[in-house]
């Protein structure tokens, strides 16, 4: 029986169902397996549990969603300025 192990982040119900029916799914056509023989775990880690060396500071994944937040932010209000 194989067996499909993915470590990311957190997700709605919706979000691991999806997962797991493309995992499933493409494991299947490339093993040519039946779908039904595989099993999906799945380890959520929370986005401050996990961090990333970022030039010379370590940040945690919510310090770089939130950079990522701002730099959109401030790209939206350069837009608007020169639009």
């Amino acid at each position: 029986m194989p067996v499909i192990t993915i470590e990311g982040p957190q997700m709605s119900k919706d979000k691991k169902r999806q997962l797991v029916r493309e995992l499933t799914k493409t494991a299947s056509d490339v093993i040519q397996l039946p779908v039904e023989i595989f099993t999906v775990l799945i380890k959520e880690n929370d986005h401050d549990n996990v961090a990333r060396l970022n030039t010379s500071e370590a940040l945690s994944v919510t310090e770089m969603l939130a950079g990522q937040e701002q730099a959109v932010r401030l790209q939206a209000a350069e837009d608007e300025v020169y639009s």
